[in-house]
């Protein structure tokens, strides 16, 4: 139910030599949150082993340095691009502390699990692209209430069930893909553009 917003608790203790874990209600500023999500999302697909993570984890840098990772002027990531890059793994659910992300580019790996409810708190994202991973499960309502989403591509995973009506509330929502699912959910969903 998209009216339910999902919140993400996080360790403020989070060590990069370990699993996060996830425990505390937030008291980070957003720098620290992106930091945090960062390093929890290199975690959690097997960041030591991707094809370039130039960066990650050096603690001399700024995460706006990092591989696949863009800021703005103010240092908030807005873009994460690591396609084709030897990603396994999930998706953590600290993925949603990037709330000013407009770009998530995790096409073409070996991605497992289901896509985490916290996307939706995304609010910003404008690219949703997760083409051909091993992502199960169904499409979380909660997808519903990122309403600045253009372009959402689940095609070629395991997902099942069908597309949740929430996807009605994204009113820029141009182009979504999901077709080579476990059930072809593709065929549960009659889409046009949502101003037809």
């Amino acid at each position: 139910d998209p009216s339910s917003n999902p919140t993400v608790s996080i360790d403020p203790s989070f060590e990069p030599s370990g699993v996060p874990s996830v425990s505390s209600e937030p008291s980070m500023d957003p720098k620290q949150s992106q930091l945090y999500a960062l390093k929890a999302f290199y975690f959690a697909t097997n960041g030591d082993s991707w094809d370039i993570n130039s960066g990650w984890l050096d603690s001399s840098q700024s995460e706006c340095d990092w591989f696949g990772v863009t800021c703005d002027d103010e240092n908030i990531v807005t873009s994460l691009d690591l396609g084709n890059n030897n990603l396994s793994g999930s998706i953590p659910t600290e993925i949603g502390l990037l709330k000013s992300l407009e770009y998530l580019y995790l096409y073409t790996h070996q991605l497992t699990g289901t896509i985490p409810s916290e996307i939706g708190l995304m609010e910003n994202l404008t690219v949703l692209d997760l083409y051909n991973n091993q992502l199960n499960g169904t499409i979380p309502s909660e997808i519903g209430l990122m309403e600045n989403l253009e372009k959402l591509d689940l095609a070629v995973n395991d997902l099942t069930g069908t597309i949740p009506s929430e996807i009605g509330l994204m009113k820029n929502l141009s182009e979504l893909f999901a077709f080579f699912n476990r059930h072809d959910i593709a065929s549960h969903f009659s889409f046009c553009s949502m101003n037809c």
